[in-house]
């Protein structure tokens, strides 16, 4: 029972720390977007590696208090469902980054589709919010299905592969942290 407190104070400290680390890199913008969404420095990262730690489950959990804490921090609302798409879902997808799809739970290749497919989940919340919330928007004869996929490319695909890069490049020296312990 003492073991198992002390992994839920373990998780529950570093959910924090992951949660306040990924706040100031989604502050550290290499690119804004005209109306929203930008290119930070990887601020995602901390949230892929806490999934792969802790598990999807856990993962899921914190992406969503990620967002939740983003619309607390800079608040965008126009409806509950856009709501949920752009902040619970989005970033509650990116915890899916924790699903091992291989035995060899040590490599980074057992992660990388799911890290893919979690980028690819969020982008489509953004996508979908951007079709039906702001579709009214976009400039006349064009159509709001085009233009929201490629505003949400604009800044998600640099957004997944700096998160790949940073899973690549900080893999070796991380991996055996990655263990809980």
């Amino acid at each position: 029972m003492r073991e198992k407190k002390l992994i839920d104070v373990r998780m529950l400290t570093e959910a924090g720390i992951v949660l306040a680390i990924a706040t100031i890199l989604s502050n550290i913008k290499l690119f804004q977007a005209p109306n929203a969404g930008s290119v930070t420095l990887a601020s995602m990262f901390p949230l892929v590696l806490f999934a792969i730690r802790w598990g999807w489950k856990k993962g899921v959990f914190i992406g969503a208090a990620f967002g939740l804490l983003s619309f607390i921090i800079k608040p965008e609302f126009y409806h509950p469902v856009q709501f949920l798409l752009d902040y619970i879902l989005a970033y509650g997808f990116i915890g899916l980054s924790g699903l091992a799809l291989g035995k060899n739970t040590g490599k980074i290749t057992a992660y990388l589709p799911s890290v893919l497919l979690a980028h690819i989940l969020r982008a489509l919340c953004h996508f979908i919010s951007g079709v039906v919330f702001f579709g009214m928007y976009v400039p006349e004869g064009t159509s709001p299905v085009v233009y929201s996929a490629l505003y949400t490319l604009s800044y998600m695909g640099p957004e997944t592969v700096l998160s790949i890069v940073f899973l690549f490049l900080l893999w070796r020296p991380l991996s055996r942290l990655l263990k809980r312990q």
